[in-house]
């Protein structure tokens, strides 16, 4: 998964609601990935 498509998801699901659910960004990233198979 290349940076643009992780910036386009983010924007979608709205980095705000992953901010305060998750303590980290990267663990976000990695819950979001495990939920959804993207194009890597």
């Amino acid at each position: 998964m290349n940076s643009y498509t992780l910036e386009v998801v983010l924007k979608r699901t709205g980095t705000k609601v992953y901010s305060e659910k998750y303590p980290s960004i990267n663990d976000a990233l990695f819950s979001f990935a495990g939920k959804w198979d993207y194009p890597k």
